[in-house]
């Protein structure tokens, strides 16, 4: 079983979280006098041609964005395995920050079908990589992220490759901060006998990310 930390959160906040998965809210309603948020649409319609290799570890897991969409997770003791989410391709991105200065407060990546989201707090750049932590809309939450890639990407949109980061995040996110039915696929991967000319996937259904999340396993 993963190790989950599930946030208490206070009635004030839980308000907040209600409001902003509305579809009718006014997500701009965030911003206060010291806190500005830039708003975007991110899919991987463009970039193709740029796409870069992200990593994500949390603890012994390991994720690595591919160029072709999809991601490869490996965890010691545990098959290698290709993720394939079809809906983690597209996801509508807010970045809200101080004003005046280029200091992070969050990121927030929704599903913009479900309105589910996971929010990346407690941003910290290092030596050549980041530090955070991940927090769903269940408030579900991973901590001490490594992510070995240029976040900064994100505030540019469109160049060289926002997508493959947004990718990598939430096929981790969907992972890590739910329990079913991905317990099922994940035994179901590790019996798989693929053979040494094939691969084996988890191939993750449309559905929400964080709840009605439906997978399969096979090779390839």
């Amino acid at each position: 079983m993963k190790n989950f930390k599930y946030l208490i959160l206070t009635s004030a906040f839980a308000f907040f979280l209600s409001c902003s998965t509305d579809e009718n809210s006014d997500e701009s309603s965030f911003e206060t006098e010291n806190i500005e948020v830039i708003s975007t649409t991110i899919d991987n319609d463009s970039g193709d041609n740029q796409a870069s290799k992200n990593t994500l570890r949390y603890g012994d897991i390991t994720y690595q964005s591919n160029t072709d969409g999809t991601v490869t997770k490996t965890q010691p003791g545990q098959k290698t395995y290709t993720i394939i989410n079809e809906s983690s391709k597209k996801a509508s991105l807010e970045i809200r920050r101080e004003k005046g200065s280029n200091a992070i407060e969050e990121y927030v990546i929704t599903n913009p079908t479900t309105k589910e989201f996971v929010k990346l707090i407690n941003v910290k750049e290092q030596n050549g990589y980041y530090t955070f932590d991940m927090v769903n809309n269940l408030g579900i939450t991973a901590e001490n992220i490594t992510f070995d890639g240029d976040l900064q990407q994100l505030e540019q949109r469109a160049f060289p490759c926002p997508w493959c980061i947004v990718l990598v995040i939430v096929d981790a996110a969907v992972e890590l901060l739910t329990d079913s039915p991905l317990e099922e696929c994940t035994a179901a991967m590790n019996a798989l006998n693929c053979g040494d000319n094939s691969n084996p996937f988890m191939n993750f259904s449309e559905g929400g990310w964080f709840s009605g999340a439906t997978c399969s396993v096979g090779c390839n």
